[in-house]
């Protein structure tokens, strides 16, 4: 038994040492060494800035809980995003939630977000048997996110058409 173990082991050094001989070799032959390797390496993509950084947000969210748990989680998520809290607000998120005196779960939910006085989302939500008050703060921030991308988007072709048109 210990004959076989040990012949086994050798057989697997013998073929570790040969892959690893041949390895070597092609690695020596390889074209793509050096700057060629580097050029087909992709540069880093950056991810783009949050549609929500710097901008100056106000959460007012009233609920049938003692403690204002929605508006915190809203308010946690925002800052994750670079949200500014104070001064003046430009977006501006107010609404009811609903929660049956529970604080772990939520009823229902009727949110609307106001971007500079316009009306940019609104969110109502009416699990059937409750929802976790984080998912609904998230379902928000994402939607918060895409309407404000977009919005952006709409000005950036906007002013393209605008300086394509002359004064």
């Amino acid at each position: 038994m210990i004959f076989f173990a040990l012949a086994l082991a050798l057989l697997a050094l013998i073929v570790s040492l040969s892959l690893a001989k041949r390895v070597s070799a092609l690695e020596q032959t390889n074209p793509l060494q050096g700057p060629a390797l580097q050029a087909l390496v992709p540069e880093p993509v950056l991810d783009a800035p949050s549609p929500l950084e710097g901008l100056r947000v106000s959460v007012s969210i009233r609920q049938d809980y003692s403690l204002p748990l929605v508006e915190n989680l809203l308010k946690e998520l925002l800052q994750k995003e670079d949200a500014n809290l104070t001064g003046p607000p430009e977006l501006v998120i107010e609404g009811d939630v609903t929660c049956n005196g529970y604080a772990e779960v939520y009823y229902t939910a009727e949110l609307t977000c106001l971007f500079r006085g316009d009306p940019i989302c609104n969110l109502i939500e009416r699990p059937p048997h409750g929802d976790r008050p984080l998912n609904l703060a998230i379902e928000l921030v994402t939607r918060l996110k895409t309407e404000l991308a977009k919005d952006a988007e709409r000005r950036d072709r906007r002013q393209a058409i605008s300086e394509l048109q002359g004064p």
